[in-house]
């Protein structure tokens, strides 16, 4: 008789994927009582909605009035911004907020997953969506949970990065318009993806801007809508946390040159953001230029273009490194999938930094630990990993086998 072979049982892997869908719902379903229930509370939606009743009255949505029973923050956004916001408007501002944030929600995850997987970075063998899904909630939960509009505007820029990847210029320039009508910063992500993709993208981004600035135009007094377009421009200039203590501070390199007392004068930390924007152009370029493919040219306007915007921006919050994950998922991913000891030693110090950042909002007294500068610390590895992706692939622009 032939000897009886005994099965061994088989591992069972885990299903990241599942995993990233239950934990999601699980937040957004938590987020979205919590937001109706208590729509002033740990909240900026009310923000939005208190300015398009101002704009429908004709009363200046710029302008800090008197809150009923809370604190109400200055507004901020362009008048084209104002008129996104009106949909929800008219949902009131305890349903109005729960739909605001989760269509946001949705916007972030569909473009960050068509992105993604043009990207070439998804691979179904090895759970890598799903582990995908899940590195993006440390640093977007916080965005997600008070109503901000990073993760709308991310999922917009994200899925006009992905248009582009796919050859649909005229979509992606439209969809970039979306993204950047919101905050201005975020142009230096469009300045990027003309240094590394065709131009073609220019019309239909033109066409959106130019779409959405003449919008408000339709819905209010022409003499109104130009007083706040000029009243706009003026809350650009104002706001500035430079020289406050290093509690309430932006969370930036100027943070850390202060926190160490390093003598560089805030003149010169100007001269550093502009040489610093232009050293990320140039190794953009210089990508194209070497013919390193659309995917790793696409990692690097994500990862050195949002990089730079949470280390080197004009106005980074804490909320605000919900932009950098998008290239952190990327960066952890790409560290598991390597034997390179190198790669680990980035990914995991810049994960101990935004764990610590994290972690101290849930002490008593944590705007001092935020003081440190444990969230550009972070961002400052994570960048520089990519700086160091960009070198491997410039120099080795014909190896598509492997991202990096």
């Amino acid at each position: 008789m032939p000897p009886e072979i005994v099965s061994t049982p088989t591992r069972r892997k885990i299903n990241f994927l599942t995993l990233a869908i239950i934990l999601w719902l699980i937040c957004a379903v938590v987020v979205s009582v919590r937001a109706y229930l208590k729509p002033y509370n740990h909240s900026v939606y009310h923000i939005y909605s208190h300015a398009v009743f101002n704009w429908f009255n004709g009363i200046s949505t710029y302008q800090l009035e008197p809150s009923e029973g809370f604190l109400r923050d200055v507004y901020r956004y362009c008048p084209p911004a104002t008129i996104l916001f009106v949909p929800f408007y008219y949902l009131g501002d305890s349903l109005g907020g729960v739909v605001w944030r989760l269509f946001g929600l949705a916007s972030f995850l569909y473009g960050f997953y068509r992105w993604v997987s043009m990207a070439g970075k998804i691979r179904e063998e090895d759970n890598s969506l799903g582990l995908a899904f899940l590195l993006l909630m440390p640093l977007s939960l916080t965005s997600f949970n008070n109503g901000q509009v990073n993760l709308l505007m991310m999922g917009w820029l994200l899925l006009g990065l992905s248009f582009v990847l796919e050859g649909k210029y005229f979509w992606a320039g439209c969809a970039l318009s979306v993204g950047v009508i919101f905050k201005i910063f975020p142009l230096f992500i469009v300045f990027l993806m003309v240094l590394a993709f065709p131009w073609k993208f220019l019309p239909g981004f033109m066409f959106g801007i130019l779409t959405l600035c003449i919008l408000p135009f339709l819905c209010q007094s022409p003499t109104y809508v130009y007083s706040q377009y000029v009243e706009w421009l003026g809350t650009l200039k104002s706001g500035d946390r430079s020289m406050l203590i290093l509690e309430v501070a932006y969370r930036d390199f100027w943070l850390i040159i202060r926190y160490f007392n390093l003598p560089i004068s805030h003149e010169f930390y100007r001269v550093i953001q502009a040489l610093t924007a232009l050293g990320v152009g140039l190794i953009v370029l210089g990508a194209r230029f070497k013919g390193v493919g659309p995917g790793k040219l696409s990692l690097l306007v994500v990862g050195l273009g949002f990089g730079w915007l949470t280390l080197f921006g004009p106005s980074t919050e804490s909320s605000t490194y919900a932009i950098l994950a998008p290239a952190f998922a990327c960066a952890i991913l790409d560290g598991i999938g390597s034997r390179l000891i190198s790669r680990w030693i980035f990914s995991a110090m810049g994960v101990i930094f935004f764990v610590l950042a994290l972690g101290a909002g849930a002490f008593s007294g944590a705007s001092k630990l935020h003081a440190i500068g444990f969230h550009p610390m972070g961002a400052a590895l994570f960048f520089m990993q990519y700086l160091a992706f960009a070198a491997i692939w410039i120099k080795n622009p014909e190896d598509n086998c492997q991202d990096v």
